[in-house]
């Protein structure tokens, strides 16, 4: 019996047949889509035969390989490239892909604007380079769309069905014990292998079509007439009355108006490019659209440049920025291309101009990665000659006068973006005169080590920096703050003594005493603080006390007989808050318990924290979490 008459008589040759076209078209990608797979699983499985690092290359190497070797396939096909040339096309692209997976000491946003390029290559590829009408390129992707949707529809009820059937008999057959790690095994091999597959299989062979090919069903020319281009009209009716109020208020736009408009302006670009076969037969309301929309852009477009000039001219240029404003160079390129010269635009240049970009973007000195890190360097440069960490000749030192919380918060922004983006290299000038008192003050911290490791796994290189912010902003001198944190909380003190929780699941000692009574007191409402507690035992009171904390810290414990004890909290919420002490050290714990007698009454005080608010001449008493411990 042949291999084919054994597929045939288990009625999968359809399936063979559609791996085995997908194979012939595109084997590079569907390489790249088993590699991504058998990785993927054997990760879940903690089969570590390569490095973590290794394990994310690779991924990021067959995320865009698969990819670009389908554009670059497109393209040989459409430009019917010999199999010598076609080849050499491939060996370029997984050098390409290569290069950006393996060189970088690690991930940055430079792999994700190479990746939307190569991801926006596929709608243009096989027009690349030859003529072709519009409706051919609007039809190829059109066509693309189905056949991605159907790929995941596909791809879920697989994944839903296998995942049913294998729950059910492990339901109905508990002696199986099917590993739960299968589960995830499913839906990697479904969303890494059968979904891109079945997506590859459905990809036109036909790159040339006619206008008369392109007609949308019933319920797709519904939405674009009725629903989206009203809704895209909508939200321009917004940013024009914004527009107004601005110029009338003479005010500067909100922060994330740049993402606002970016988004409509990406948005309005796809339903025009969505509604192209209609633009003649469309409704009246959509034909206009198609016509007006490049003007009707010109308003927004101009709220954009305001918005990100604003923001980058208050706190530099980051990858994010650096995106809006590649964003606003496509659109603003687009719309006058559009205006000045509408006979001569090509739908398929929307996209290529947009890859470009993204392709630029992603390397070199002009990139979002070098323009970003040279921005909020110079930036903190500034900041810290502002605040006096670095003098006028170069030096760097701590500072002793306060620095204010603006500038602070500025401070605290930057570093992190350099230590979360794992770009230390750049700022190792600043933190080298500091090096020296972050370990005078923690000696278990090594500067050269944090951060490498990443939860439970360990990483070569990683992304995550914890507390390395905190501890350079406190050798230099200043507290750090935190990025939504407000000037208001800055009046705020809490000094707290963690060993001292009773609600942490560690033995308490409690010799001495006979009861133990959890109290929390906090002046939100700026007032006194009562309760009582009632220990009862075989059903009557054995012991009742009162306990009451003023809003100036006062705490006393009466008993029901009438013999009470007092203590003030404030001395000691002042001394600490003259220290600047927010984590008090284990050694330091007997200053946190506090204990009198009275008429042998004895009660002690175990604070775990203390808060007050910060005032102009010091600070008052806030709130107190604390256990008592009573000897009647």
């Amino acid at each position: 019996m042949d291999f084919k008459a054994f597929i045939r008589r288990f009625q999968v040759e359809y399936i063979y047949n559609v791996l085995k076209e997908a194979f012939i078209r595109f084997p590079l990608s569907v390489l790249c889509a088993s590699g991504a797979t058998v990785i993927s699983i054997l990760d879940t499985h903690d089969v570590s035969f390569l490095s973590d690092d290794a394990i994310y290359r690779l991924m990021t190497f067959f995320a865009n390989g698969l990819a670009l070797f389908t554009a670059a396939g497109l393209y040989a096909e459409s430009v019917s490239l010999d199999r010598t040339r076609k080849w050499l096309l491939m060996a370029l692209g997984a050098g390409v892909a290569a290069a950006f997976a393996f060189i970088p000491d690690h991930f940055t946003s430079a792999q994700l604007f190479f990746g939307f390029a190569v991801a926006l290559s596929m709608m243009f590829a096989p027009y690349i380079g030859r003529k072709s009408s519009e409706e051919s390129l609007w039809q190829f992707n059109y066509l693309n769309g189905v056949g991605l949707a159907v790929a995941g529809i596909s791809t879920l009820v697989l994944c839903l069905g296998l995942f049913a059937i294998i729950w059910s008999m492990e339901y109905l057959f508990p002696i199986l014990e099917i590993p739960s790690r299968f589960y995830g095994d499913i839906w990697i091999f479904g969303a890494f292998f059968f979904g891109p597959v079945a997506f590859m299989y459905q990809i036109p062979r036909q790159f040339d079509f006619l206008a008369m090919d392109c007609e949308m069903p019933k319920g797709v020319s519904f939405i674009a007439n009725f629903l989206v281009v009203p809704l895209v009209l909508i939200y321009t009716f917004i940013l024009y009355v914004y527009s107004a109020k601005i110029v009338a208020l003479w005010e500067l736009p909100k922060g994330n108006l740049a993402y606002l408009v970016t988004g409509f302006g990406a948005a309005g670009v796809a339903a025009r490019l969505a509604v192209f076969p209609m633009r003649h037969t469309g409704t009246i309301l959509l034909q206009q659209f198609y016509k007006y929309f490049p003007y009707l852009l010109l308003i927004p477009l101009a709220l954009l440049t305001l918005g990100i000039y604003t923001r980058i001219s208050q706190y530099g240029v980051t990858e994010e920025r650096y995106a809006i404003a590649l964003a606003l160079v496509w659109l603003g390129g687009l719309t006058a291309w559009q205006i000045a010269r509408p006979r001569v635009q090509h739908l398929k240049q929307v996209p290529m101009a947009l890859a470009a970009l993204m392709f630029i973007a992603s390397f070199g000195p002009w990139g979002a990665v070098a323009v970003s890190e040279n921005s909020q360097l110079a930036r903190l440069e500034g900041l810290l000659l502002q605040a006096g960490v670095k003098s006028p000749g170069g030096a760097y030192a701590p500072v002793t006068a306060d620095v204010p919380f603006e500038t602070r918060k500025d401070i605290s922004s930057v570093l992190s973006y350099f230590y979360e983006d794992q770009k230390q290299e750049r700022i190792a000038h600043i933190e080298a005169p500091f090096r020296a008192a972050i370990k005078a003050k923690d000696k278990n911290y090594d500067m050269d080590e944090a951060g490498t490791r990443c939860g439970s796994r360990s990483f070569t290189r990683c992304w995550n920096y914890w507390g390395r912010t905190e501890k350079l902003m406190e050798a230099m001198g200043m507290e750090y703050v935190y990025p939504y944190s407000t000037s208001d909380q800055e009046l705020e003190f809490s000094s707290r003594a963690n060993g001292l929780d009773w609600s942490a699941d560690v033995p308490t000692r409690v010799s001495g005493y006979d009861y133990l009574v959890r109290f929390y007191a906090y002046s939100y409402n700026n007032s006194d603080w009562t309760t009582e507690k009632i220990f009862r035992e075989n059903g009557a009171d054995v012991m009742s006390a009162k306990f009451y904390m003023t809003k100036d810290g006062k705490f006393t414990a009466t008993l029901k007989d009438g013999r009470q004890v007092a203590f003030d909290l404030m001395p000691l919420l002042a001394q600490l808050y003259k220290e600047k002490l927010k984590e008090v050290p284990e050694a330091q714990y007997p200053r946190m318990i506090l204990q009198a007698e009275n008429a042998g009454l004895r009660v002690q005080l175990r604070i775990s924290e203390l808060r007050g608010k910060i005032v102009k001449d010091g600070i008052n008493f806030d709130g107190a979490s604390m256990m008592v411990l009573i000897a009647p």
